[in-house]
Order: structure tokens, then sequence, then C-alpha cells
């Protein structure tokens, strides 16, 4: 136990609350009360948001301060549905029936087969279903009622896509897409949807940290006790599992944190949140 110069216990990489309210509790006497306790809430929360100092990772975004490009590079924030995302506008694709706007990024869980399915397949059997109810069809006529239901099946087809397009989505919608792809990426090979496994739910506890510790970051919800509330509590079940996972299967482990963006220290020891 490393002391200074007044007795009082010193902890590797922590902030001793008196160190950051001694220089305010010098103030002056004419100074208000009111004001000093403004300068006293501003000092503590500024200490609970750098996680006790620079030495140790913050318990909630899991790494030090200035190194949120980790987080950046890791594969959850790469795998997660991005405001880029969500502002983009649609591709042209030139498909039998014209040209059809494609989203970018698909709800209700639509990836690319089932895209092939609705906006290049569909359209052209749709179209080339009035012309199989006529027996026989020359190809006169194949052409002539090709041009008149293409444009109709192309309206549709644009039409479908504004249905399943994520941008139109609510926040439950962009939830439900993001939970599918954090499942399919933490899975193992073997086992391609698993959302039991520990890699998953860390992950998936990660990501649900992240979004809350966002809507806290703002001025307008940094006092919601709530979800103040229910951070605390997502950070300590990641702990948990993260420790399971450590005391049962280190590689793992050593390989899961790297791709979270969490330093080994935001999860071992003691968790101030």
């Amino acid at each position: 136990m490393v002391c200074d110069q007044t007795g009082r216990s010193v902890a590797d990489g922590r902030v001793d609350e008196l160190d950051v309210l001694a220089p305010l509790l010098s103030h002056s006497p004419g100074q208000s009360s009111s004001r000093l306790v403004a300068q006293i809430e501003a000092a503590a929360e500024d200490s609970t948001q750098t996680g006790g100092g620079d030495k140790r990772p913050h318990p909630i975004t899991g790494l030090r301060r200035g190194e949120e490009d980790k987080w950046k590079a890791c594969d959850l924030a790469k795998i997660l549905v991005s405001e880029e995302d969500l502002t983009a506008p649609p591709v042209e694709v030139q498909t039998a029936v014209g040209t059809i706007p494609m989203p970018r990024v698909f709800s209700y869980g639509i990836r690319e087969p089932e895209a092939a399915l609705l906006f290049k397949d569909l359209p052209e059997l749709s179209s080339e279903q009035p012309i199989r109810q006529e027996k026989p069809a020359t190809s006169e006529r194949f052409n002539q009622i090709h041009a008149e239901s293409a444009p109709v099946e192309a309206l549709k087809s644009a039409q479908f896509s504004k249905v399943v397009d994520l941008r139109n989505a609510n926040a439950d919608g962009i939830h439900f897409e993001n939970r599918q792809r954090i499942i399919r990426q933490f899975s193992a090979p073997d086992r391609p949807f698993n959302p039991g496994r520990q890699e998953v739910q860390a992950a998936m506890l990660t990501y649900r940290i992240r979004s809350i510790w966002k809507h806290m970051s703002s001025k307008r919800y940094r006092k919601d006790v709530n979800a103040k509330r229910h951070l605390r509590e997502l950070v300590y079940q990641r702990a948990r599992i993260l420790k399971y996972l450590k005391r049962t299967d280190r590689v793992r482990w050593d390989m899961l944190l790297p791709r979270l963006g969490v330093e080994p220290g935001a999860v071992e020891g003691e968790l101030m949140v």
C-alpha cells in the first residue's frame, strides 16, 4: 500500500475524493454556497466520467480517455448500423423491369439472397405472368405485354423498397438489426446463430451499454436516474460474464476483449460506476 504525506492510502489509477474536492473546499468566505455545491458536483462528475484517473480504463466505455479510436476499430463497432448508413441515399439498380432504388441497409432481416429474390426475380416473373396465361403467345405480344407491365412492377418494387428500408424504421427496428448482426458476428462457426454464447452476450451488453451511455452523454438526459441505474446493472452483468469466460477459457477471453473494444482493467477488480 502506498501512502502520501498525510498518511492516506493512494491506490494506483484511483482518484481520492478528498483530492478532487480539496481545491474547492478552500473557497473564500464571500463565495456563495450554491456556487460551491455546483463546483463540487461538476468535479465529482468529471472524476466519474474519467473512470477514476487516466491509468485505469473507464468501466463503462472500457477504454482510457483519448483512446476512442480503439472502439471505432473493433469488430463490434464496425458491424453496427452507423449514421452514414441511415443518411445515405438508396442505390439505383437496373433490373429487367427498369431502374429500382435499392436500400443500402434492409430491415426485417432481409439479406442479399432475399433482396435478389424480391427486387430482381419477383418483378420479372410478375411482369411475365400475363404472357404465361396466353397460349400461344407470339414474340410481338410478349414485347407488348412486357412493355405495359414493366413500369407497373418497377413502381411496386420502388414502393416496397421504402417499406423495407432501414432508414424508415423506428428505434426498435434498428436495434433488431444490430442484434441480428451481433449474433451472426460473434457466434461460433459451427453454430452460426447462437445467442447464448458468452461472446454474443458480452457483445450484446456492450452494445446496450454504449447506446445508453450515448443517450446520457447529451446535456438533456445527463441526470436520467433510471438510465443510470440500468447502465450500472448492464456494466456489472458484462463484468460477470467476462470474468466467467476468463475462468473457463482464457484464450477466448483474450480474443474477445479487443473485438469488443474493452480493456482488461475495465472489467476486473472493483468497478465504480
